[in-house]
């Protein structure tokens, strides 16, 4: 994936969202993460608000997210969620349908 294929997809999150804030008051943080089967956290740091997307490009099956203890919400190729959360690490992400990895990208609205 190019710099500018990432920037749009950002921007993407944002619009789609509707995470557009003041740059003085707040910071967006973004990351990509590859998924197996096993369900992981997302990432780690605090977050008010974040985008969870099953990636477009290279997703071939679906996406589960939730907590650490159940993964319920399926998102098809494509698809995102938004999720008022605390810190990243609560949330969690597997793959489902697919016997390699899925790719799961994310943006983060911070305090």
């Amino acid at each position: 994936m190019t710099k500018t294929m990432t920037a749009a997809l950002v921007a993407a999150f944002i619009l789609a969202a509707g995470l557009v804030v003041a740059a003085q008051s707040r910071a967006l943080v973004s990351g990509t993460k590859l998924v197996t089967t096993t369900a992981s956290a997302l990432s780690s740091g605090p977050c008010v608000e974040v985008v969870v997307q099953n990636d477009l490009l290279s997703g071939t099956g679906y996406l589960a997210v939730g907590s650490s203890t159940a993964q319920d919400v399926r998102l098809v190729v494509g698809a995102s969620i938004t999720i008022p959360i605390d810190d990243l690490s609560k949330v969690y992400v597997k793959a489902i349908g697919t016997t390699g990895t899925q790719v799961v990208n994310w943006l983060c609205r911070k305090n």
